[in-house]
């Protein structure tokens, strides 16, 4: 997702939306001048033209560098795999291979230990930096062997489900039958994996996420 969007950005760069196309097709040179709309600029469109570039390069290039600085690649994989296992619409149309291969993804990042660096402190009296163990957050094995009755379910009673209420179903109707698919469910709610919400998922990372966490 990350990766498609940077490479539409570039390609904004060099190439004129309808709405640009429409805005020039407006300018027009009479005796030398130039008017929009009938009213006179002052710059030469030429000029007007290279300001206008600058600042359009500018700007797409301060979005693809933002873009891949809120969201990692690793980030957009996992969010790209929950979709694959949780989001029925896309899991009806995903070859069950790649499904399997973002549990395989997702199992692999959430279901082992893992070491994490812990600050405490503050910027007045200083930070101290530690390294701390944290538990996985599921079992990758029983995770695998949940699958089934999951993908069973999307593919029958909960196929015409958006993934926030599918996710609503397996946290509240089947985290007994299902526990760690639940918690994926937990993650994916948090996240808000479909691109729809993707404005809504960078809100949300930053006030979880932020330069003190």
């Amino acid at each position: 997702m990350i990766d498609h969007t940077v490479s539409q950005l570039e390609f904004m760069k060099t190439t004129d939306g309808r709405g640009l196309s429409e805005i020039k097709a407006l300018i027009k040179v009479s005796d030398g001048k130039v008017f929009y709309k009938g009213e006179e600029l002052k710059n030469h469109i030429e000029e007007i033209l290279s300001q206008f570039d600058t600042v359009r390069q500018n700007y797409l290039s301060n979005m693809a560098k933002n873009t891949k600085k809120r969201i990692p690649k690793v980030d957009s994989k996992i969010m790209l795999s929950l979709s694959q296992v949780l989001e029925p619409c896309v899991v009806n149309v995903t070859l069950v291979q790649e499904s399997k291969e973002a549990l395989k993804l997702l199992v692999e990042h959430y279901g082992i230990d893992k070491v994490v660096k812990h600050t405490e402190g503050d910027l007045t009296v200083g930070t101290t930096q530690t390294e701390q163990t944290v538990d996985k957050f599921l079992n990758g094995e029983e995770l695998n062997q949940e699958w089934p009755g999951v993908y069973g379910m999307i593919k029958g009673a909960y196929k015409n489900l958006s993934i926030q209420d599918f996710c609503m179903r397996l946290v509240t109707k089947h985290h007994e039958t299902s526990p760690n698919m639940a918690k994926l469910a937990v993650i994916a709610l948090c996240m808000q994996v479909t691109s729809v919400e993707c404005e809504r998922s960078f809100s949300t990372q930053n006030q979880i996420k932020s330069n003190f966490r």
